[in-house]
């Protein structure tokens, strides 16, 4: 009967199917009835967590292989967000907080208050900024803005947008307000932090320590005001709302041993602190090329649309260098732990772990022995000039060499330096002043400031051959003429700038006048070539343009021209309109900007096309007569005048270059005329060792220029650094390498000697000291550009420009150990 009922498949899938559903109803009851108790007890008390595990950054090295930037392993404290009383995670917080200050380790504090007593952090540093001006603590923001036009005796007629902009520009003042509503940053910021986390305006940094308090539900009869703050920094990070529910809050980074291990011993006590692994960035030689590989900081802006790239809060990001470019790049792909907890946050068991990707690497074009060769001479001759020279105020200088074939920067250094391992986990307020200036002095030292491409300078005599490569391939001066130098230039009526110190050099050549920097020769070329071509050369140089190396921050600078200072001019009548003025109508805006540009009509005199200006002026809105006679005033001063060519022509006036476009000038000249653009970049490697970008050299300018004319100014330069007479000939003597160059000595303003006893008394700064050089002369490889920031005469800087070059091609030692990219050098 059995064999017959099993013959029947219907009657085999019938049992089959009650046997499972005998198993499923054996497997139910033994869930629900002999584990019913555990299972509910589980869920109750079980969390599961998904935690972010960061990706390793990628590593920056040099042309070599050798890690400039990589990383290291560290631990962070985190605490997760678990349902635990308010007052037991106090003591937790507290507990933990204690353990960090005990073994001198740094946690996360993200509220702005002070204690002893109670205050903002933003009232201390508006106070740090009246004191660093001399500006009473009172004062107001306008008072404070008087008092700065003041003391740096702006003229009552200058209006306020355009003595804003001279502070802040000319004499690089830090102005914390803005000049169409007078209200300081600090107090603005203080604002912003009250509104965003639901506290009124009004309130004092007491009544937000006291409801913080009240919210945290922190008891103030059990704790101390101080253990209180320390409190509240936990619970603040732990009530963000930018951090997912099941994610850990991370309050320390990179702490010790020490810290760890009494964490682990207490972990007991500790429900929800966990000790994580964390890579952490390391900079193996501290302030080494601190300036090219920049350094982190916590995501602070644009935070969810960095969350759609990957980003969480905790993670740090590039801010400058090629941290800050590259950053799309070294930003590797994070990794995922799914881990249950109890209740309290102890962890459990791990379920899954999806292994974070690296970034990928990247690697520069410059070599670090030839590099350190540069920040060691730049840091000899700067501490030389302070201590063995009259200059006691020289602490800041750049300098960058560059392939003239090819554009690759083969070195760059800015003094002074910082060092980016301050950074990696977040820097403390100590260490952040410490890199700020800590005077209002102009040149005061900016360590955080790249002074090869961020901070231009008049470039002095350097810009000759720019005005020598002008006149000549223009015709306006040729090989064979000589001008009669008779030291003061008299021919442009009612100015007469000299040579230095009067000199006489009588019959001059373009070669002498390149190897004696003869003012008076390129004066004269200067008024011939008149603004516009002087401009057109500087433009075809690169000057006034950013030159689009792979650095953040660069500025462009600015060229003494017609065009370049109507653009300005073009400014000043915008702001004034805009917010003197307040004139509304944009298109009667751009009209009257346009006026600069105007010329009179033929037989038009001065007077009726001003006065016909002025009606125009007044039918587009503007109906005050004084507001109507600044306008024309700036106007008026837009215009081009003869004798703006000849400080132009020498390198001074409006000129302000960086020495990285110095630099591409330089190379220009050395290899005849063809301007590359510089670049610190050579490949991206991806951590499966493929290639995803790989730089080539980009040309962006051919010069017109005749070779014999080329090589005439090449000539001049030859003789500034080999000949007798030549102004840096004794810097290089006894060279193993033939080099060529050209000194500057570029004029820098003045200052306040003692603002706070004397504040109307100025003083001549000492001037900067340039160097430009190239080499071999026969076959050039190398230019090198090099500043140091009144450092006085030009050839002050002349022996950094040595040693890089003596160094890259005349060196003694072994060469860089060249290594293939995946087995980089530690």
């Amino acid at each position: 009967m059995l064999k017959k009922y099993f013959s029947n498949r219907l009657n085999i899938i019938k049992l089959f199917t009650m046997l499972i559903f005998l198993v499923m109803l054996f497997k139910l009851a033994e869930l629900q009835i002999v584990k019913g108790d555990y299972y509910k007890k589980r869920s109750e008390t079980v969390r599961t967590r998904n935690i972010n595990i960061t990706a390793p950054r990628g590593n920056i090295v040099d042309r070599y292989g050798k890690i400039l930037a990589g990383n290291k392993q560290s631990y962070s404290v985190s605490i997760l967000k678990a349902a635990t009383p308010d007052e037991t995670i106090n003591d937790i917080a507290l507990t933990v907080i204690n353990i960090l200050e005990q073994n001198g380790d740094k946690y996360k504090d993200e509220i702005p208050i002070l204690m002893n007593p109670i205050r903002f952090t933003f009232q201390d540093e508006e106070e740090q900024w009246k004191e660093k001006y001399n500006i009473q603590g009172s004062a107001s923001p306008l008072e404070a803005f008087k008092k700065l036009r003041e003391d740096y005796n702006i003229s009552q007629d200058t209006i306020d947008i355009e003595a804003y902009s001279i502070l802040r520009d000319e004499y690089e003042v830090e102005l914390p307000f803005k000049v169409d509503e007078y209200q300081y940053s600090f107090k603005k910021d203080e604002n912003k932090w009250k509104k965003n986390n639901g506290f009124m305006e009004s309130d004092t940094a007491l009544d937000v320590f006291n409801q913080l308090a009240a919210k945290y539900k922190i008891d103030m009869t059990k704790y101390s005001e101080e253990e209180a703050r320390k409190i509240m920094a936990v619970k603040y990070l732990l009530k963000q709302n930018k951090y997912p529910a099941y994610e850990p809050i991370e309050i320390a980074a990179n702490i010790n041993d020490e810290t760890r291990a009494m964490i682990e011993e207490n972990k007991i006590f500790l429900p929800g602190v966990q000790i994580m692994d964390k890579p952490l960035r390391k900079y193996p030689e501290g302030d080494f090329a601190s300036h090219i590989l920049g350094y982190l900081g916590k995501i602070s802006s644009d935070l969810e649309e960095l969350t759609q790239k990957g980003y969480t809060p905790q993670d740090m990001i590039g801010k400058s260098g090629i941290e800050y470019s590259m950053e799309e790049y070294l930003k590797g792909k994070d990794g995922s732990k799914q881990i249950e907890v109890d209740a309290r946050g102890t962890l459990i068991d791990t379920i899954d772990e999806i292994e974070p990707v690296p970034g990928d690497t990247v690697v520069l074009t410059l070599g670090s022995r030839l590099q350190k060769v540069a920040e060691e001479s730049l840091r000899k001759t700067i501490e030389e000039s302070r201590s063995k020279k009259p200059y006691p105020q020289t602490f800041s200088g750049a300098v960058v060499a560059m392939d003239v074939n090819t554009g690759e920067i083969l070195a760059m250094a800015s003094e002074p330096k910082f060092d980016p391992n301050l950074f990696a986990s977040g820097i403390s307020n100590k260490d952040w002043k410490s890199l700020q200036p800590l005077t209002d002095d102009r040149y005061a030292p900016k360590p955080l400031i790249n002074n090869a491409i961020s901070y231009p300078l008049p470039p002095g005599s350097t810009f000759k051959m720019l005005t020598a490569t002008a006149g000549l391939t223009e015709n306006k001066i040729n090989t064979k003429e000589s001008i009669v130098c008779r030291g003061r230039y008299t021919v442009i009526p009612g100015i007469s700038p000299s040579d230095s110190h009067g000199t006489v050099h009588g019959a001059t050549n373009v070669i002498s006048a390149i190897k004696q920097s003869c003012n008076y020769f390129f004066f004269e070329t200067g008024r011939r070539l008149g603004g516009e071509l002087f401009e057109k050369y500087a433009e075809k140089y690169g000057f006034g343009q950013y030159t689009g190396i792979e650095l953040p921050f660069e500025s462009k600078g600015m060229i003494e021209g017609p065009a370049h200072k109507q653009s300005i001019y073009e400014g000043y009548i915008e702001s004034y309109l805009t917010y003197t003025v307040k004139l509304q109508d944009a298109e009667a805006k751009k009209k009257i900007k346009a006026m600069i540009y105007e010329k009179p009509s033929e037989g038009q005199t001065s007077y009726q096309f001003y006065r016909d200006m002025k009606k125009r002026i007044r039918e587009l809105g503007v109906t005050e007569d004084k507001a109507i006679d600044k306008i024309i005033w700036y106007i008026t001063e837009s215009k081009y005048r003869p004798g703006d060519v000849l400080n132009a022509a020498i390198g001074q006036g409006l000129n302000n270059v960086t020495p990285i476009q110095l630099a591409a000038y330089v190379a220009t000249v050395a290899n005849g005329g063809t301007r590359y653009k510089p670049y610190i970049v050579s490949k991206i490697i991806a951590h499966d060792g493929s290639i995803k970008m790989e730089k080539k050299p980009e040309v962006v300018e051919t010069l017109d220029v005749s070779p014999s004319d080329m090589e005439a100014i090449r000539k001049g330069m030859f003789a500034v650094t080999n000949e007798y007479g030549g102004t840096a000939r004794s810097t290089f003597a006894g060279s193993k390498v033939t080099i060529a160059g050209k000194t500057g000595t570029a004029e820098a303003g003045k200052y306040r000697p003692d603002p706070k006893n004397n504040p109307k008394l100025y003083a001549q700064y000492n001037d900067h000291s340039w160097f430009v050089g190239f080499a071999p002369y026969d076959k050039p490889e190398i230019a090198v550009v090099a500043v140091v920031f009144q450092g006085g005469f030009g050839s002050g800087s002349a022996p950094i420009a040595r040693a890089i070059i003596e160094e890259y091609l005349a060196s003694e030692d072994a060469e860089d150990h060249i290594v293939p990219y995946n087995e980089l050098q530690p």
